[in-house]
């Protein structure tokens, strides 16, 4: 990490970090992990990941944990000020935020001074950390697969409130006169 290589310690022990370093890893950051931390960076970002066991101990504690950071990496970023502005701060925790902790979790994330914060409670699964990353991590789009008869399924679904003769009839082509008797037909059988 370029100077930036001051974030040391022993091994991880925390799965959730471990599950973090592979997906930033995965996505070309090159990480260091230390107990209940993990520094990333890559040529435009630079960042932390810190993981409290409590929202309680995120709430208090997480400006000194910043400061740290900052304080250990400040020579390397006065060098690349294209960093400065992209210093990230990833606050996360596994309790679950009542209420009250959530709109403090919540200005916290709107706190820009000194690094961008992202300030997660609840953080149990995979999806939780992928949501967590996000604004890290390349837009990735869904895609659904269709069967050849998609548009039909599609129509056929959406006209279910419909009688079934006249469905059909609407998508064998039929004019709209035989639509409207097949229509006619069911109301007439009821």
């Amino acid at each position: 990490m370029d100077g930036y290589r001051h974030c040391s310690g022993m091994a991880e022990t925390m799965s959730t970090l471990g599950t973090i370093a592979r997906r930033l890893s995965d996505e070309g950051y090159e990480v260091i992990t230390t107990v209940g931390e993990l520094c990333f960076e890559d040529a435009s970002v630079l960042g932390v990941v810190v993981e409290f066991e409590s929202v309680a101990d995120l709430l208090h504690g997480w400006e000194e944990k910043e400061n740290a950071f900052l304080h250990k990496h400040a020579k390397a970023l006065r060098r690349d000020r294209r960093k400065a502005w992209n210093v990230y701060s990833i606050l996360l925790t596994p309790e679950k935020a009542s209420a009250e902790q959530v709109k403090a979790l919540v200005a916290l994330e709107e706190n820009f001074q000194l690094t961008r914060k992202i300030a997660r409670a609840g953080i149990a699964t995979d999806r939780d950390i992928e949501n967590a990353l996000s604004v890290l991590l390349p837009i990735r789009q869904r895609v659904r697969l269709r069967s050849e008869n998609a548009l039909e399924e599609l129509i056929a679904a959406r006209l279910a409130a419909l009688p079934s003769d006249a469905v059909q009839s609407l998508l064998n082509g039929a004019v709209g006169e035989d639509v409207a008797d097949a229509l006619f037909r069911a109301e007439e059988s009821k």
